[in-house]
């Protein structure tokens, strides 16, 4: 599905990112692990022709170097932004509209109510008044509008109550039943290797360790650095 090789960014004289070689199998999640400032966003936002990247990325045949951002979306891969980002003055079926890259945006607006129920309780709400649990479900729910193959997620549990955190687990795992490649960029590193099949632990910019996320939880590096065990 994914592969990344030799990704690179930099922010004038800081290097971001620094020679980060992973790839996200079909139906699969896939976790970035690691601290604020370790370059999980940075990664997804060098994917997603955010940030300046130097090193290859390809969605399955598709060479994705020198595409605009919109152009990617076209090609089958979706950000669901740190901080979430909805249209706050807009309600929570023109957030969703917007998402929608020309695809059937009545038929896709009715399937993300299934998937997401509470959002079709409210449907013709403001987005900036709901709950941040909330939001972040809409948040996700306009991403997925432009049918992605691949969908990224940007801290999507960051200042959520554990219940709705559980709620994003579940979701996530469900996504994958459907058949949807998930790439996981995430702080709660407990949440991440529960719910991603392999994972990748950054440290300032650079890969500093990987492997089924079973087998980094186990380790006692991972969990005195990462887990807090």
């Amino acid at each position: 599905m994914l592969q990344v090789e030799r990704l690179g960014i930099r922010y004038g004289a800081v290097e971001a990112v620094d020679n980060l070689t992973f790839h996200v199998p079909d139906s699969t999640c896939v976790a970035l692990i690691g601290s604020n400032g370790a370059g999980k966003s940075s990664v997804l936002k060098g994917i997603m022709g955010l940030a300046s990247a130097t090193g290859s990325i390809r969605l399955g045949n598709t060479d994705l170097g020198g595409l605009k951002s919109h152009q990617r979306v076209s090609a089958g891969i979706a950000l669901s932004p740190e901080g979430r980002h909805v249209f706050a003055d807009m309600s929570v079926k023109e957030n969703l509209l917007v998402g929608a890259a020309g695809h059937d945006r009545e038929a896709l607006v009715t399937e993300m109510f299934g998937l997401f129920p509470r959002l079709g309780e409210r449907e013709k709400q403001i987005a900036g008044s709901m709950s941040g649990g909330e939001q972040q479900m809409l948040a996700i729910a306009r991403a997925l509008m432009s049918k992605p193959k691949l969908l990224m997620l940007d801290e999507p549990t960051m200042g959520l109550a554990p219940i709705i955190v559980d709620q994003v687990i579940v979701l996530i795992n469900v996504l994958k039943k459907r058949g949807l490649s998930i790439l996981l960029a995430e702080q709660n590193a407990e949440m991440a290797l529960e719910v991603a099949e392999h994972a990748y632990v950054l440290e300032t910019g650079r890969l500093k360790r990987e492997g089924a996320s079973a087998d980094l939880a186990r380790d006692p590096a991972i969990q005195e650095d990462y887990l807090g065990l």
